[in-house]
């Protein structure tokens, strides 16, 4: 039914500008989040984008993000959250690239059993194949590490994450003017605190054109 039902949205705007060389964007951002059709956060805040092809085969995109979240019902959990994301794209041809993927998040929680460091390291694989399909596939590594001891466990919180996605569309199917793309996620969440602790499979469906 509805118990565990889980639903973000998530939307920015701001002005862009363009160079030969330069991406870049800021974005005033905004957040809602509900849970078992309730709501549960929502957030405000900036993001700045930045991509870079000054060096040849290489492009460089950068993410920087700052994000105050407020909890509807767990005022203990109001949060600050900011993030930085670094991805060097370098292209092997016209028709593939590797993206290695670097971040670096701080969460200060108005309870410090909830603040924490998250680090990710990840790899894009990039691919075109014959008669228009695509592949991507991108494994990543995550781990969070909480600030303080929560009593009801006894210990410090300390999320190990492993994240496998791989995605797949035909650039020829197209649905006004759009592609889909078909995505498998799998992750499996390693918590010293084991009620955090799952594995996951997921089957999306999403969209996407090229310009």
């Amino acid at each position: 039914d509805d118990q565990f039902d889980d639903m973000t949205l998530w939307a920015g705007v701001g002005p862009q500008l363009l160079t030969p060389e330069w991406d870049t964007s800021l974005l005033g951002v905004f957040s809602r989040r509900w849970y078992g059709n309730e709501k549960y956060n929502y957030g405000k805040g900036l993001r700045l984008e930045t991509g870079y092809t000054g060096f040849g085969r290489w492009r460089i995109d950068t993410a920087v993000d700052y994000l105050n979240l407020d909890y509807d019902d767990f005022d203990f959990r109001d949060s600050n959250i900011a993030a930085i994301t670094v991805i060097p794209s370098y292209y092997l041809s016209t028709t593939s690239y590797l993206s290695p993927i670097l971040g670096f998040s701080r969460e200060n929680a108005r309870s410090n059993v909830y603040s924490n460091d998250g680090y990710r390291i990840g790899l894009g694989i990039f691919k075109e194949f014959p008669y228009g399909i695509s592949l991507y596939i991108q494994p990543e590594y995550f781990n969070f590490q909480y600030e303080e001891q929560d009593p009801a466990f006894g210990s410090t919180r300390d999320d190990k994450t492993k994240r496998l996605l791989v995605s797949v569309y035909r650039r020829h199917w197209t649905i006004f003017g759009l592609s889909p793309v078909f995505s498998y996620i799998f992750t499996d969440n390693n918590s010293n605190q084991k009620i955090y602790s799952y594995k996951r499979h997921q089957f999306q469906i999403g969209f996407t054109t090229r310009f």
